[in-house]
């Protein structure tokens, strides 16, 4: 009873105080659950006539269904987080008149998501780093690296599988790490636990 009178009067805050800026989104599994986070931020004056960014976390939630994960969900999903603390009630999913542009990641998904709603998007700096970073290791050492990396990826994969993970851990306690597409860190991470459990067989 009091987390919801809790939510209610911070929802009521925001309300009152929110501002046309930048929404950032994000979606992401944990566990097999897909959840999704809106977040705005906008400038505004604070009591010293200075300018600063206001930021608030507007929704986080699983997505009801999982079953639709498109751009047309996503959007919906966004339109009626912004409807709880729009000023304006609007509703309309071309009404996003608090929104100015939209901080996403470059995945197509995304993409798609804008052109529903019809706002700019600009990538978040970290994909856009992430998309630099791929571009430099398919080229790095006449593509030698990117060969590595994918045999590597190959071993990860095969060692996912039940019964492969349940062989590795009768000699090594570590578990296979799959690299990640959108985060450069996946590539080094997965690497790093490679050498590790190589490091592991030998001196077994």
């Amino acid at each position: 009873k009091y987390l919801i009178m809790l939510a209610d009067i911070v929802g009521l805050h925001i309300k009152s105080v929110i501002g046309k800026g930048n929404c950032i989104a994000d979606a992401w599994s944990c566990k097999s659950t897909h959840y999704v986070a809106v977040y705005h931020q906008w400038p505004a004056r604070n009591r010293h006539g200075e300018i600063e960014t206001m930021r608030a976390l507007l929704a986080i939630q699983p997505l009801l269904d999982e079953n639709d994960l498109g751009a047309l969900a996503i959007a919906d999903f966004i339109v009626e987080s912004y409807a709880l603390y729009n000023p304006h009630k609007a509703v309309d999913i071309e009404e996003l008149d608090l929104v100015v542009c939209f901080t996403l990641d470059t995945c197509s998904t995304n993409h798609a998501t804008m052109q529903v709603v019809d706002k700019p998007m600009i990538g978040a700096h970290c994909h856009r780093f992430n998309l630099a970073a791929v571009k430099w290791t398919s080229q790095a050492y006449n593509g030698k690296l990117q060969e590595a990396l994918d045999s590597i990826h190959a071993v990860m994969k095969r060692a996912s599988s039940i019964r492969n993970r349940a062989a590795l851990l009768s000699h090594t306690h570590y578990h296979p790490v799959m690299k990640n597409k959108t985060r450069w860190t996946g590539y080094h991470r997965m690497a790093i636990q490679y050498d590790k459990m190589f490091n592991a067989f030998v001196s077994s």
